[in-house]
């Protein structure tokens, strides 16, 4: 299924379990690619600027003058209809060039998500040239873990080994403003949403729709069932504990039994021999 939508299979790559946050201004969904690597994206605006052919330079001077008016971001993405292919500085996240540039495909979504992966993994520090191992299973033979665009098999491996050394995508953010794009699959609670459990491919939560982001039970609903889960775990436990008394108890009557018995039967026997020897 992986492979028919287009959608890389990642299941081998080794992380080291921590989730990273990147806040961006001026991006599409792509939690398909980069949910499995650990990773949530946040858009945090979109903004309108005027401008053709814009370059890297003209943006970061851009950025720059209007940071303070900005939203809090890791990274700033422009998305250009006159632009082909994408470019970005590598290893520019949480800097003043934490800057990409990527052009427009609105009739391709797979591939307009994967010029944008390709580019944020520039800014996360991955070169074209990036020498790195990777382990891969049988059926992945031939992409393995590999990023669009990239000559490595392992490069999106290399990507994820990067990630710790980001400081600024490390925690999630301690309050999202108020421009903030919700994105339904991001894996991130936004405003608008009750629940968000990652892209429904993998999700794995019983109480929330993935494709709504919306409770499949009420908060009371929850409670009620909780409430009868633990009722029923009492009464369990009760005749549990019950049931292993009355068993002690019984146990302990046998036994009883059989020394008296065994008491009976030892005094029979004296007041035989005794009145044997007499007579």
């Amino acid at each position: 299924m992986l492979a028919m939508s287009g959608i890389p299979n990642w299941k081998t790559i080794k992380t080291d379990g921590a989730i990273r946050y990147i806040e961006l201004l001026l991006l599409v969904d792509m939690s398909t690619y980069i949910y499995q690597l650990n990773i949530r994206i946040i858009v945090v605006d979109v903004v309108k600027v005027i401008g053709y052919n814009l370059t890297l330079e003209q943006i970061g001077k851009y950025r720059k003058q209007s940071l303070t008016k900005m939203a809090k971001h890791d990274a700033l993405m422009l998305v250009s209809r006159s632009f082909d292919g994408g470019i970005a500085y590598v290893g520019g996240i949480c800097g003043p060039n934490a800057i990409a540039i990527t052009g427009f495909y609105p009739q391709s979504s797979m591939e307009y998500s994967s010029v944008i992966f390709h580019e944020l993994a520039h800014l996360l520090g991955v070169p074209h040239d990036i020498k790195t191992e990777c382990s891969c299973s049988y059926e992945l033979l031939g992409n393995c873990l590999k990023i669009d665009g990239y000559d490595n098999d392992c490069s999106a491996q290399a990507l994820v080994d990067n990630l710790p050394w980001h400081s600024c995508i490390q925690s999630p953010p301690e309050e999202l403003p108020a421009t903030v794009l919700p994105i339904c699959g991001n894996g991130v609670l936004e405003p608008s949403e009750e629940c968000d459990c990652g892209p429904e491919r993998f999700c794995s939560s019983l109480v929330c729709d993935a494709s709504a982001c919306r409770r499949t039970i009420s908060n009371m609903q929850l409670v009620y069932i909780l409430s009868f889960i633990l009722f029923s775990a009492t009464v369990l436990l009760f005749f549990c504990v019950k049931f292993i008394a009355n068993r002690r108890d019984r146990v302990f009557s046998n036994n009883v039994i059989k020394a008296d018995t065994k008491n009976i039967w030892q005094v029979l026997k004296n007041y035989i021999n005794k009145n044997l020897m007499k007579n």
